[in-house]
């Protein structure tokens, strides 16, 4: 019985025999290289785009958390203040101030 690894060498033996005439045509590297460095250079174009939609949305979601949160604090103070003035004047009515 032979082990996978047996298999796997002799199919990759057959193979490079196989392909062992097969060669890039003159220029492939270049055109390789020149493919990537497109590549390359419009990921730059279109990565801070998509970056500035995403915090412009991070930004404008921390806004209206950050008004809501304002809105509340506010409300809570205000209502706080109600109960404080309400406690002098229930002082007041008591001292005959």
């Amino acid at each position: 019985m032979t082990k996978p690894e047996d298999f796997i060498e002799e199919r990759l033996e057959k193979l490079g025999q196989a392909t062992a005439q097969v060669v890039p045509d003159d220029g492939f590297d270049r055109w390789i290289v020149d493919a990537a460095q497109r590549e390359s250079a419009a990921r730059w174009l279109v990565v801070p785009w998509r970056v500035g939609g995403v915090a412009l949305a991070v930004g404008a979601l921390a806004a209206a958390a950050s008004i809501v949160l304002a809105l509340q604090t506010q409300s809570d103070l205000d209502e706080e203040l109600v109960v404080a003035s309400d406690w002098v004047e229930i002082g007041h009515e008591h001292t005959g101030a």
